[in-house]
């Protein structure tokens, strides 16, 4: 904490695992403030925080695959402490079934 102050960025990505088409552009991301990049096999939806400290600090995310192909996927979520500089994440593979 920094005078009290938590300061990260959250960043959510979904890139898929073997490029066959470019992602669909209608995936969303709902999480307040979110800026999003787009690139072919990935995007990434990347917000920035700066709150007052609290040992736990809950975010929440709701992700809209809209008509993203069915597929292997990898869904990566980072948070960046912009204080400290530390980094810390997961990764989850993540399949769409054909409907």
């Amino acid at each position: 904490a920094d005078n009290g102050t938590a300061r990260y960025t959250v960043t959510v990505e979904l890139s898929r695992q073997v490029l066959t088409r470019a992602l669909p552009r209608d995936i969303r991301a709902t999480i307040a403030g979110a800026r999003t990049s787009r690139r072919p096999d990935r995007s990434d939806f990347t917000v920035e925080r700066t709150e007052p400290h609290r040992n736990v600090i809950v975010e929440q995310l709701t992700l809209s695959l809209g008509t993203t192909p069915p597929g292997n996927y990898l869904l990566t979520v980072r948070i960046t402490d912009r204080i400290t500089k530390q980094v810390t994440g997961r990764s989850q593979p993540l399949t769409i079934a054909p409907r």
